[in-house]
């Protein structure tokens, strides 16, 4: 594998993406780079432009980006709220040296893959390694836990049932699959195997 990869932690929603994310910057912050997605949503008390997002001043900014290329996936979150994956974002983390980590959707991941892949890409040397994040259970189960947790947390009428059996599928096409059982040692037993079985691959 090439020494440029993108690692995106991808999964339904409320699966525990972020949580493995935070337990690798956190742990291994030499080694991993987050990517800011890009955003022209109004920043929270608590968020810094360039740390937590990239913020645009408007809807008209990200669609300039789109227009320009930079923007290579980007969703709809709310009423015209827009989040995007930039690709000079990646080139910046790709840059410090550290593997860049992405979190996303699993339909964004599926266009961070195809872009890479793309012929006017390939000869850039990036390889897309998704890790798919789920709840630990039978299908029938994660969508169960999974429409539940969204509904505590109020997102469940941006997700439906036959989304997240959707997202599922797309399991058997990631590098790694991560069943979270919710125990947060296990959590950090799991990301340090992914940490070990990333380094092999930067090295091979």
């Amino acid at each position: 594998m090439s020494n440029n990869f993108l690692m995106v932690l991808t999964g339904p929603p409320e699966n525990g993406k972020t949580a493995v994310a935070q337990y690798l910057f956190k742990y291994h912050y030499n080694t991993f780079e987050k990517v800011r997605p890009v955003t022209n949503k109004m920043p929270e008390i608590h968020e810094k432009d360039g740390f937590h997002h990239i913020f645009v001043p408007s809807v008209a900014s990200l669609f300039e980006k789109i227009r320009i290329k930079d923007i290579i996936e980007y969703k709809d979150i709310h009423q015209d709220v827009f989040y995007g994956t930039s690709q000079a974002e990646i080139g910046r983390a790709l840059e410090t040296g550290r593997i860049p980590i992405i979190l996303n959707s699993v339909e964004g991941t599926k266009k961070i893959m195809e872009h890479f892949s793309s012929p006017e890409q390939r000869n850039l040397g990036i390889s897309v390694l998704p890790i798919f994040v789920k709840l630990q259970g039978t299908h029938s189960e994660v969508v169960e836990k999974t429409l539940m947790r969204m509904r505590q947390f109020k997102n469940s009428q941006y997700y439906s049932e036959r989304t997240i059996k959707n997202d599922l599928k797309f399991a058997s096409q990631c590098d790694i699959v991560l069943n979270n059982t919710g125990n947060p040692k296990e959590l950090a037993f799991t990301a340090e195997n992914i940490v070990k079985s990333i380094l092999k691959k930067k090295v091979a």
